[in-house]
């Protein structure tokens, strides 16, 4: 039945227009669904900071340094150093961030683009950087200790999460 149904359809111009119009739309599709797993995989930031390798690897060693700093800082008991601490590890995010793609002349900028199912806690991420323009505008801001480590706990999770450092 369905040989003679097709054998009588292919005398049909008709038929065979339609079936050139469905093999058009099926390779446009494909086209689409390439170009869309294109959008999604190479250019999205999420596909980038896991794709760090070679770019990451030449700032690792200078990384490692400034956040042993930042540790050395955050360990004295003393608030300007707690809060040079804090700021140079939101500096470090930062230069990760960039170094990831992420465009911004601030950390603050960049973080407007962070998606939260591309880091641990993007929200805590955002705090902690309220928090560290605070200190950067006002010098006088009291920053207690307790606060200082969370703030660096949070910045040194992303640099661990983008092997930036390679523990807290």
């Amino acid at each position: 039945m369905i040989i003679e149904v097709n054998t009588f359809l292919e005398g049909y111009f008709i038929f065979h227009a339609l079936r050139f119009v469905m093999g058009t739309i099926l390779v446009i599709l494909g086209l689409n669904i390439v170009i869309l797993m294109y959008i999604l995989i190479v250019k999205d930031r999420y596909y980038r900071s896991f794709s760090l390798g070679h770019n990451i690897s030449n700032v690792v060693g200078i990384m490692e340094e400034k956040w042993r700093q930042v540790k050395k800082n955050i360990q004295s008991n003393n608030e300007k150093l707690n809060k040079k601490a804090v700021i140079d590890a939101g500096d470090m995010v930062y230069e990760i961030f960039k170094k990831i793609g992420y465009e911004g002349d601030t950390l603050g900028e960049q973080l407007k683009d962070v998606k939260s199912e591309h880091f641990l806690d993007v929200e805590k991420l955002q705090k902690s950087n309220i928090i560290r323009n605070q200190i950067i505008k006002d010098p006088m801001y009291n920053l207690d200790l307790a606060t200082a480590q969370d703030i660096i706990k949070t910045f040194g999770e992303v640099l661990v999460e983008q092997e930036a450092i390679k523990e807290l």
